[in-house]
């Protein structure tokens, strides 16, 4: 029987898994027996059985991938050993590229191809696109395995003849000496018996007599030695077969890991070796499904990405309508699916802004004598804006951008929590914003009057003073407006529906601002209003707020 021995990493577990069923044939057939280091006993010197299974086979398989050749117990020790036996004619080394891993092959020794078998032919690796199917690529390895299969046995079936030969001239009573020696009775006695035999019958018991008779004896007990063998092999399968349903039945009632891992060491070659394997599979993916939903943020967590940068508010992706009937420009509500994103919890503040100002050598806004720190920064043109977004994104790793028009009014109404508020966080304007009638020092009422809010030195006033809306976003609506990155159009009309900014199209020179202002009416402080500005102008009452996006992509 030829002696396999595959070397692979462990990452490579499925495709040396795919490698030992196509060869299974060959094994069931008794023409070959197949060792990988899952075939490791508990408790063995793992570094001494791998050597020795090593030194001891005939045919050695050389998985070849990246994670291969970065294996370093593969590449300092399985490979070494295996080609200094395939040059020394102690055993064939044959290396099967399962990934592409040619350009790095050439730099390591295993990159002389001449020095041992390469497949599959013509160095197309089996997830390469030459093959249909990976099974065309499995199919060939199988092929070649089995001609160099054959190889070794007739090399084998050589050597034995050559003794064989060797034995046929040996004396007759050396051979039976020998026989008693081994305790071999019957072979022995049948030998004698066909001696004496021919004696008696007045025939010169010559050698070639005798050695056909004992030919003949030797035969029938081999046929009788043979017959035994297969009922012996057949009651050992069969118990073994046994052995591995109840084996499987423990691991299928369990369903856990450890089963399934210890089910696969006790049957390397299991009837449900396949199952086994899938079932870890799953677990796995269950495992890392399990893993990344304890850490997907929920709706309405917050973080911040370093100190002194904003606080931002995770919004967790979904459907909703966009768009009202209240003016043209809001028409036709539409249907929008928005990824989730972060916001920022407010818009950003002058202590924020400053932040990114000193460390550029950037000219501070103007705060209008209105104080600075925690009031919401003004005076910013839309490219102010992006630069901010850009040196966050470039101090923190992640990836800020001003919020597209459709990630704003999706925010600002609630996200997937939204009760469908007219303002952001409430339908009572006062509770939740800041606009021309509450700002100043005295509440006002009647028509806008902007004299009067000189008057009444209305201004911009601290974030987060108002009531938060279904997200914990404040000031979503009034206080100041907020540039999105989106160019202006004049209504909907052909608007994306996946979330993303408009950029497209309209009036390029113009950007949207959304949310109302401290300096302005009410109605201009709902959510789904908008209207735009230059990207060039500055506002007393303009600033803005920052999305990120999940996980920093």
């Amino acid at each position: 029987m030829i002696r396999i021995f595959i070397a692979y990493s462990s990452k490579d577990l499925v495709f040396k898994e795919e490698i030992r069923k196509r060869l299974r044939p060959l094994e069931r057939a008794g023409k070959v027996s197949i060792w990988d280091n899952w075939d490791l006993e508990g408790g063995a010197e793992w570094d001494v059985e791998i050597r020795e299974k090593l030194e001891n086979a005939d045919l050695i398989l050389l998985l070849l991938s990246p994670d291969a050749l970065d294996s370093d117990y593969f590449y300092e020790v399985e490979a070494p050993i295996a080609l200094r036996r395939h040059e020394a004619g102690e055993a064939i080394a044959v290396g099967i590229l399962l990934r592409p891993c040619m350009e790095m092959l050439k730099h390591t020794p295993l990159g002389d191809f001449t020095k041992y078998e390469l497949l599959p032919k013509k160095g197309h690796p089996i997830v390469d696109q030459y093959w249909h199917h990976a099974d065309e690529a499995y199919l060939t390895i199988f092929r070649e395995v089995d001609i160099l299969v054959e190889k070794i046995q007739d090399l084998r079936n050589g050597r034995m003849m050559f003794l064989q030969r060797q034995q046929e001239y040996a004396d007759l009573t050396v051979q039976v000496t020998s026989l008693i020696q081994k305790k071999k009775w019957i072979e022995a006695n049948t030998l004698l018996n066909a001696s004496l035999t021919l004696w008696e019958e007045g025939f010169e018991p010559s050698r070639e007599g005798l050695e056909k008779q004992r030919e003949k004896c030797v035969n029938e007990l081999k046929a009788k030695g043979e017959a035994a063998r297969k009922k012996r092999e057949k009651k050992e399968r069969l118990q073994r077969e046994e052995a591995d349903h109840a084996a499987w039945e423990i691991a299928e009632e369990t369903a856990k890991e450890a089963a399934y891992q210890k089910y696969i060491r006790d049957f390397s070659m299991g009837i449900h070796l396949e199952a086994a394997l899938f079932a870890l599979v799953e677990i796995e993916q269950t495992k890392e499904a399990t893993a990344k939903e304890a850490v997907r943020p929920k709706n309405g967590q917050t973080m911040r990405d370093m100190p002194g940068g904003p606080e931002m508010v995770f919004v967790e992706g979904g459907n909703f309508q966009m768009g009202s009937d209240e003016d043209d420009s809001e028409k036709p509500i539409h249907r929008v699916s928005v990824p989730s994103f972060w916001m920022g919890k407010y818009p950003i503040t002058f202590d924020e802004y400053d932040a990114f100002c000193s460390d550029n050598g950037k000219e501070k806004p103007k705060d209008q004598s209105w104080g600075r720190g925690r009031q919401p920064v003004i005076n910013v043109y839309w490219e102010d804006a992006q630069e901010y977004c850009k040196w966050l994104s470039e101090k923190t790793g992640a990836q800020y951008h001003l919020p597209s028009e459709a990630e704003w009014e999706f925010a600002a109404r609630g996200g997937t929590l939204s009760k469908g508020y007219k303002f952001a966080g409430g339908n009572n304007v006062d509770e939740v914003a800041w606009y021309w009638e509450n700002s100043g020092e005295k509440k006002m009422s009647g028509e806008w009057n902007w004299d009067n809010i000189q008057k009444n030195n209305c201004k911009t006033h601290p974030v987060g003073e108002k009531r938060t809306n279904e997200l914990g976003l404040h000031d979503m609506s009034g206080n100041v407006w907020e540039w999105c990155a989106d160019a202006w159009h004049e209504n909907y009309e052909g608007a994306p529906a996946d979330g993303s900014a408009w950029m497209t199209g309209g009036e390029q020179e113009r950007a949207v601002l959304r949310g109302g202002s401290w300096n302005l009416n009410d109605t201009l402080c709902r959510v789904a209003y908008r209207t735009r500005s230059n990207r060039t102008n500055r506002h007393f009452s303009g600033g803005f707020r920052v999305a990120r996006a999940v996980g920093g992509e």
